[in-house]
């Protein structure tokens, strides 16, 4: 299992170990209580490395590559009872994960739910695509809403956070790192490039997510994004 096991499983389950280890919840609340696993993923490089390497197909090739093993790893290893879901949005993976745990808190589905956000590059075949499509910058810069943005530049890594109501956290006396307002997902619909963003569909999304929140626009004061400095 270990051989034919994607990288990001790994780091999954480290890094939830060290969630949770932040938390300050022990292992055994949550799983007594229903713990939901929410991974955003988009990359399966992995596969493609082990084909390159023309390694022969094992019993656990592929529950060492499906995506969707990549939230199941961290439900069974930590025994964890809850929805186990790998959402792949592409870039918006990490952050439609959030929403959907959200979501399912405040339905009651789940007391607890980890989020994840993991992408691991260990193959060139989306840096080949990608770069006939013109969508990296050429010169290895993301010059976000700047006037020379002329394409995105790929990253790599992890971040496990975990979600629970604010009456548990309190009766946990769990470390809180902050709250979540409101959240919204939508679509561009049809549009002029199945990758090209919309005006109109971002300020529908951002409406309706300060809209649920309670909140206007008066009481942001930071702004985090994420900004591939597409050319148009």
């Amino acid at each position: 299992q270990q051989d034919a096991m994607d990288p990001q499983q790994r780091l999954l389950l480290q890094e939830t170990w060290h969630c949770i280890e932040h938390s300050g919840i022990p292992v055994q609340e949550l799983q007594q209580c229903t713990t939901a696993v929410f991974v955003g993923a988009m990359a399966v490089d992995y596969q493609h490395l082990l084909a390159d390497l023309s390694q022969p197909v094992a019993s656990h090739s592929t529950l060492g590559g499906y995506s969707g093993l990549l939230s199941n790893r961290v439900s069974g290893c930590f025994d964890f009872k809850g929805e186990s879901v790998t959402v792949d949005a592409a870039c918006s993976s990490s952050l439609v994960a959030l929403h959907q745990a959200s979501q399912s808190i405040a339905a009651g589905e789940c007391g607890y739910a980890i989020v994840a956000g993991v992408n691991i590059l260990c193959h060139p075949w989306k840096h080949l695509s990608f770069s006939k499509l013109r969508m990296f910058s050429p010169e290895g810069r993301c010059n976000t809403f700047d006037i020379s943005a002329n394409g995105y530049v790929p990253g790599e890594g992890i971040g496990v956070i975990m979600l629970t109501s604010e009456n548990r956290c309190v009766a946990q006396g769990a470390t809180c790192y902050g709250y979540i307002d409101g959240s919204a997902v939508n679509h561009n619909g049809k549009n002029r490039s199945i990758t090209a963003p919309d005006v109109t569909a971002q300020t529908t999304l951002i409406t309706k997510a300060l809209k649920q929140s309670g909140r206007s626009v008066d009481d942001i004061n930071y702004i985090e994004t994420h900004g591939t400095g597409t050319s148009f």
